[in-house]
C-alpha cells in the first residue's frame, strides 16, 4: 500500500525508536540505473527477515518525481514517502499488521524521475538508511548508488551479488569495447565472464594481469559493430567467501571506446559495487506460490518455472511441486537442473504429477 505521507518523521520516530544495533544476516540496497523515461529502481537483498526499512534518495534538484510504484515484496508494505525538500524523497517501508519482509533480491520500488530537456549522467544517491530486524532493532546493512543516463555515451560496471552486468550506452555504432576490471581478489573471486547476444559479433578475450585485475577486450577482425542502443554487454560471475560483509568496489581503468572509424569516443566511465548476498542454490516453485512475493524458498516458494529459471545461477537447482504449470521455459544457457521432488524424494509419481503445459504455443523447453 503506498502513501505519501507530510508526517513521514513521526513514523520513522515511532518504528526506529529501539536504538540498539545488532549484527545479523547480510542486508544491502541499491539502485538499478535507469534511462529517460524508465523507472529507477531500488534493489533491497536480505538475508534474514527484516521489520522495515527506511531510506533517503538524493536526486538533481533540477528533476521532479512522478509515479512512485511498490513492487514485488513490497505490494504487500505500508510504503510512506514524502519530499520533505527539493532533490530529496524519503521511504519508510513496513506492515503496521505486523508481517515481515522475507528474505530475498528483488526491486521493491519504482520511481519514475521527470526530467528537463538535458544530457548526461545523473547520479541517485541513497542516504540514512536504517534497517529494521523483526523485533524492530536497527541493523546494520550496506548501500550503493546508481544513475540516470540521459542521452550521454557510457560503460557503466553494475551494482549487484552474483552475475554483476557491464551495460553499455551508445548512440554511436561501436567497433571495439576494453578495459581493465579492478576489485579486491581477497574477498571476492571473478568465475567466468560471458558476453550477451547484443554483442555476439564481436571476440571477447581477457587477461588476468594480476590478483583482482583483469584486463578485458571486444574486437573483430571481421568488421563487425555493436549497433547504437543500450543494453548488457557483459556479464561477469563472482562468488565470494561466506564470511564476507558490506560492499566491494568494482572499478574501471584503462577504458576505451572506439567507433567504426577507430576513433575513441569520449564516454562516462562508471563503478559498481558487489554485494556478497547468499542466494540458495536450490528454488522452490508450486501453483500456489507467487512471482511477486515469493523468494524461491520452501516457504515462500515462486509461482513460475521461469521465473525461478531467471533467478538462479549456474549449477542450482529448480524443484518443482505436484501441479499443472502453463508456461514455455528457456533456461537462456545456464548450466541448471530443472526437476519435481522426484530428485529430492525418489518418489516416482511426482513425475507424472508434475506437468509443464506449453499451451501449443511453440517449444515447451528450450535450452
Amino acid at each position: 500500500m503506498m502513501r505519501h505521507s507530510n508526517n513521514i518523521a513521526m513514523i520513522v520516530i515511532c518504528w526506529f525508536g529501539i536504538l540498539t544495533t545488532l549484527s545479523a544476516e547480510e542486508n544491502s540496497v541499491w539502485v538499478e540505473d535507469a534511462t529517460v523515461g524508465e523507472q529507477v529502481k531500488i534493489i533491497l537483498a536480505n538475508e534474514g527477515e527484516l521489520g522495515g526499512i527506511q531510506f533517503s534518495i538524493v536526486f538533481p534538484e533540477e528533476f521532479s518525481v512522478g509515479d512512485i510504484t511498490s513492487l514485488g515484496r513490497a505490494t504487500q508494505l505500508d510504503v510512506y514517502t514524502n519530499i520533505s525538500e527539493p532533490g530529496l524523497l524519503n521511504v519508510v517501508m513496513l506492515d503496521m499488521g505486523g508481517s515481515v519482509i522475507i528474505p530475498s533480491k528483488s526491486p521493491v520500488l519504482g520511481i519514475e524521475f521527470l526530467l528537463p530537456d538535458t544530457s548526461g549522467v545523473f547520479p541517485v544517491e541513497l542516504d540514512n538508511v536504517s534497517f529494521s530486524d523483526t523485533e524492530g532493532n536497527s541493523i546494520s546493512g550496506s548501500t550503493a548508488g546508481g544513475y540516470i543516463i540521459a542521452n550521454a555515451n557510457a560503460l557503466r560496471v553494475g551494482n549487484g551479488s552474483g552475475e554483476i552486468n557491464v551495460n553499455m550506452y551508445n548512440n554511436f555504432q561501436v567497433a571495439g569495447v576494453q578495459f581493465t576490471l579492478e576489485f579486491d581478489a581477497g574477498i571476492i573471486t571473478l568465475d567466468d565472464i560471458n558476453q550477451s547476444d547484443w554483442v555476439n559479433g564481436l571476440e571477447l578475450s581477457y587477461n588476468e594481469v594480476a590478483p583482482g585485475t583483469i584486463a578485458i577486450l571486444l574486437y573483430s577482425f571481421e568488421s563487425n559493430i555493436i549497433d547504437e542502443g543500450n543494453g548488457t554487454i557483459l556479464q561477469l560471475n563472482f562468488s565470494h567467501q561466506d564470511s564476507v560483509t558490506g560492499s566491494i568496489p568494482l572499478a574501471i581503468s584503462n577504458a576505451a571506446v572506439s567507433d567504426i572509424s577507430g576513433n575513441v569516443v569520449a564516454m562516462f566511465y562508471l563503478d559498481g559495487e558487489y554485494f556478497p548476498i547468499n542466494t540458495p542454490s536450490s528454488w522452490h516453485v508450486s501453483v500456489s506460490g507467487s512471482d511477486e512475493t515469493g523468494n524461491g524458498s520452501d516457504e515462500y516458494p515462486y509461482q513460475t518455472i521461469q521465473y525461478a529459471i531467471d533467478a538462479s545461477s549456474d549449477g542450482d537447482t529448480v524443484l518443482v511441486a505436484a501441479g499443472t504449470y502453463v508456461e514455455n521455459i528457456n533456461y537462456n544457457g545456464k548450466n541448471i537442473v530443472v526437476g519435481s521432488f522426484y530428485l529430492t524424494t525418489s518418489d516416482t509419481s511426482y513425475i507424472s504429477s508434475t506437468i509443464i503445459d506449453g499451451n501449443q504455443t511453440g517449444s515447451v523447453v528450450t535450452i
